[in-house]
C-alpha cells in the first residue's frame, strides 16, 4: 500500500498538482472575461469545465515540458530531482498519463460549443510547442504568454457563443503582457543554468536589463488595465482593487532586486494575488452594474 501511495505522490509531483500556484495564475484570465458585464449569463457548468480544464491543461503542459526537457533538467539545480529526470517514472508511465490527461482535456473541451473547440485545439498546439521554443526562440516567455492568453478568447466564445469582441482582445493582450512578465521573473531562477546549457529565456535575452524589462512590462500591464476600466466606464471600486494589485507589483519589483532564489520565487508566486484582485475588481463592477 505504501508503494502505491508513494507512486501516486510521484505522479502528483510530476503534473504539479501539489503546487497549485500555476493553476491559479492560469485560471484568473478566463474568469476576467467570464465576469465582464457584457457576459449576460455565467453558466455554472461552463465555469466548472473551465476550472477542470485549467487543471488538466496545466498538468498536461507540465508533463510535456518535463518530458521534452528530461535531458536539460538534470543540469539545472531546481529541476534535477523532477520525476522524469530522476528516473522515478518510466517512459510508459509518462505515455499513459499523457493519454489520460489528453482524453480528460479533450472530453471537457467537447462539452463546449464549436467556436471554443476550435480555439481549444489551437491552444493545445501551443501547449505542446511551448517546451520546444526555448531551444530556438529568444523569448520563450512571450510564447507562453500567448499560450495562456488563448483561455481568454475561449472564455468569451464559451460563455457568449459569439466571436471575441475588442474588449476581450484587449484582455488577451493584457494576459500576454502579464504572463511574459511573471514568467521572466521565474526565469531569473534558472538564468545561470540556462546560460551554461545554452537554453533561451527572456532573462538571458535582456541580460543586465532584465529588471528594467520586468518593470516596463509591469507598467504596460497596468496601463492596459486602466484603459480597460476606462473603456467599460468602471467605478472607483475597480480602481481600488487595481491599486492594491499595483502595490503588490511594486513590492515584487523591489524584492527581486536582491537576486536571491527565495525572494524571486516569492515575487513570482505573488502574481496570483495580482490576478485575483483584478478579478475581484471586475466582479464588483458586475455586481454594481
Amino acid at each position: 500500500m505504501e508503494g502505491i501511495i508513494s507512486k501516486f505522490n510521484i505522479y502528483l509531483n510530476l503534473i504539479r498538482i501539489n503546487n497549485p500556484v500555476g493553476i491559479l495564475l492560469l485560471i484568473w484570465p478566463p474568469f476576467w472575461v467570464a465576469f465582464m458585464p457584457y457576459v449576460q449569463n455565467i453558466s455554472f457548468e461552463i465555469a466548472l469545465i473551465f476550472i477542470l480544464g485549467t487543471i488538466t491543461s496545466r498538468s498536461l503542459g507540465c508533463l510535456i515540458n518535463d518530458y521534452f526537457d528530461r535531458d536539460i533538467d538534470k543540469h539545472v539545480e531546481r529541476t534535477s530531482s523532477r520525476p522524469i529526470t530522476s528516473n522515478k517514472v518510466s517512459t510508459n508511465e509518462v505515455l499513459i498519463l499523457f493519454i489520460i490527461l489528453s482524453v480528460l482535456n479533450l472530453g471537457l473541451l467537447s462539452l463546449l460549443n464549436s467556436k471554443t473547440i476550435i480555439l481549444g485545439l489551437v491552444a493545445a498546439f501551443f501547449i505542446v510547442c511551448y517546451p520546444l521554443t526555448k531551444r530556438f526562440f529568444p523569448i520563450p516567455q512571450l510564447f507562453l504568454g500567448y499560450t495562456f492568453a488563448f483561455s481568454t478568447l475561449m472564455a468569451h466564445t464559451a460563455f457568449t457563443n459569439t466571436y471575441p469582441n475588442n474588449v476581450t482582445y484587449l484582455i488577451f493582450f493584457i494576459t500576454v503582457v502579464w504572463v511574459t512578465m511573471f514568467d521572466t521573473v521565474y526565469a531569473l531562477l534558472d538564468k545561470k543554468f540556462d546560460e551554461k546549457i545554452n537554453i533561451n529565456s527572456s532573462a538571458l535575452f535582456f541580460s543586465h536589463n532584465t529588471f528594467n524589462f520586468i518593470l516596463v512590462m509591469q507598467i504596460i500591464f497596468f496601463i492596459l488595465i486602466l484603459i480597460l476600466g476606462y473603456i467599460l466606464n468602471f467605478s472607483v471600486n475597480f480602481y481600488f482593487c487595481i491599486f492594491i494589485a499595483f502595490l503588490i507589483a511594486a513590492y515584487n519589483q523591489n524584492i527581486i532586486k536582491s537576486g536571491s532564489s527565495e525572494t524571486v520565487l516569492k515575487a513570482f508566486k505573488n502574481n496570483q494575488f495580482i490576478g485575483l484582485f483584478v478579478l475581484i475588481g471586475i466582479i464588483f463592477e458586475r455586481i454594481m452594474s
